[in-house]
């Protein structure tokens, strides 16, 4: 993926898709736009914060 200032790894999950939709790792879209992405086991959820 790029974008205007920099170039980002590659995502090593491939896309699903299903029901006619693509999906994509959340962690992998959250960082390329910038965000930081932190999974919180007992929650089972993951928090994504934009610095």
């Amino acid at each position: 993926m790029t974008t205007k200032r920099k170039v980002s790894k590659g995502n090593d999950v491939a896309p699903i898709i299903a029901n006619d939709r693509t999906m994509l790792p959340a962690r992998f879209i959250a960082e390329n736009l910038g965000a930081d992405v932190e999974w919180i086991e007992a929650e089972q959820k993951v928090v994504m914060t934009k610095p």
